[in-house]
């Protein structure tokens, strides 16, 4: 597997330090990264579950549509798929 960029890294540390649900623009400006290579950075962050997209949009001032809001993942998150169903099998048997 190939190692985290620089963008990435940028973003991974600066996701730690924001405790409330962000936008990718957030993001961007409190890691100092460009906003093109944050958001494709930011998609693919969430493809491998570094993030979590929240249930919610936020409206940004200067921007016509609502901008999705991500967190970081918790354990109960980045779980096994089928842990939860292996968990009910077990107490149900």
């Amino acid at each position: 597997m190939r190692p985290r960029g620089e963008i990435r890294e940028a973003l991974s540390a600066a996701s730690e330090r924001m405790a409330t649900p962000f936008t990718w623009r957030d993001l961007a400006s409190r890691a100092c990264v460009g906003f093109g290579e944050a958001r494709q950075a930011v998609r693919d962050m969430q493809r491998a579950g570094e993030l979590v997209r929240h249930n919610e949009y936020a409206r940004v001032e200067g921007i016509n549509r609502p901008m999705a809001l991500y967190l970081r993942p918790t354990s109960a998150d980045t779980s096994a798929p089928g842990a939860a169903l292996a968990a009910c099998w077990a107490n149900f048997v």
